[in-house]
Parts: C-alpha cells; sequence; structure tokens
C-alpha cells in the first residue's frame, strides 16, 4: 500500500496587516501609565491581520507565547504596556492576533517582525523631515501629517479639553509585508492637533 502524505500550510484569509502604533504623551492623559512607559515616542500596540471591510480574524490557533530574550530586550524598547505587565500584553497580542498571521510564523518571529517593520519606517525623523515634530503648542493638520509618508497611513486623535492629540497611527501591509496605503477614514482630529510632549 502506498501511503501519500500531503504538508498542510495554515493559512487564514484576510487582506492586510496593520502595524498599530500609540503615542505614549497622548495615552498617558488618558490612562494612569505605570512608570517607565512615558517618553515622547510612538509605542508599537500590534500587528493585527484586518480585512477591508473592517472585520478581522482572532484567536486562530493555541500557541504558546514563546520568545528569546533577544526578542524581549527588543519588545521592552519599543513595545510596552502602559497599565500593566508587559509580557501580558505580548501574550494578549501574540494569542488575539499573532496566531492569525498568514502564513503560519512563530511567536519569536511575529514579534521581531513586527518590531523590524516599526524600526523601518523610523517614524519621527520621517515626520521631521517634514518639519512635524512633538509640541505642546504647535498644531498640525491631518492632511499634514499624512502627506508625511509616501503611503497613506491612518491616524486617530484623541479630545483632551479643548484640544486634539495625536492618539494611534496604522500604518498597513500586505501578506507579504509589504507597505501598502491604508484605505478607511482618518479619525476625528478637529482643524488641529498636538503631538504632546511627555510631561
Amino acid at each position: 500500500m502506498v501511503r501519500i502524505f500531503f504538508i498542510l500550510a495554515v493559512v487564514f484569509a484576510y487582506d492586510y496587516n496593520a502595524l498599530m502604533v500609540e503615542w505614549k504623551p497622548t495615552m498617558c492623559k488618558l490612562n494612569n501609565c505605570i512608570p517607565g512607559y512615558l517618553s515622547t515616542d510612538f509605542n508599537i500596540h500590534g500587528l493585527w491581520p484586518n480585512n477591508w471591510n473592517g472585520t478581522y480574524p482572532q484567536f486562530c490557533a493555541n500557541e504558546t507565547f514563546s520568545i528569546t530574550s533577544q526578542t524581549e530586550a527588543l519588545l521592552d524598547q519599543y513595545w510596552l504596556s502602559y497599565n500593566g505587565a508587559s509580557q501580558t500584553f505580548w501574550e494578549h497580542e501574540w494569542s488575539k492576533h499573532g496566531t492569525c498571521v498568514s502564513p503560519a510564523v512563530t511567536c519569536n518571529t511575529y514579534f521581531n517582525t513586527t518590531v523590524n517593520l516599526y524600526i523601518s519606517r523610523n517614524l519621527l525623523k520621517t515626520l521631521s523631515i517634514f518639519g512635524i515634530v512633538p509640541s505642546n503648542t504647535k498644531t498640525y493638520t491631518t492632511s499634514q501629517f499624512v502627506g508625511s509618508f509616501s503611503k497613506t497611513v491612518l491616524i486617530t486623535c484623541a479630545r483632551v479639553s479643548n484640544d486634539y492629540l495625536l492618539s494611534t497611527l496604522q500604518i498597513c501591509y500586505d501578506l507579504n509585508m509589504n507597505w501598502i496605503s491604508c484605505k478607511g477614514t482618518q479619525g476625528s482630529c478637529g482643524t488641529g492637533f498636538l503631538i504632546p510632549l511627555a510631561s
């Protein structure tokens, strides 16, 4: 008897990967941040498999959270939790989103890939080239901010008192992790918003 074995690659159907990034000072104006989180910089929130219609896969496999010490050192630099233990946050992002990346990747690869995508965008430097720098007094328009990138990104703002503050930034990648333009509506950022400094 001849037995034929097929190796099945785990594939989850979705349209793109969303690199979600948060602005730390705004997060700390909206929440009681734990010590060690706040600085005048962006922070990775996650890499989320997503669909253009707003739906997304989640909790796709029961895969154990396991990363190397080198990866953990990277996450301690670029991917922190503002309100609790960072490892708990990482475990959640892996379980909910990382297990849905297609084709399937290891936990360690998911986090390293995400950090590398984030580093490659060099956000603060990219924005500074266009005169957009963190400030508690200078406001920017959505078109100014988005126009600083060669592909469309999506932003959201939070309203604090009478000011709009940059809250999140979404950068989109195809299933091969090539940078692509995001589709969708920009968040409400008023006629101008601040990118506040850490205080």
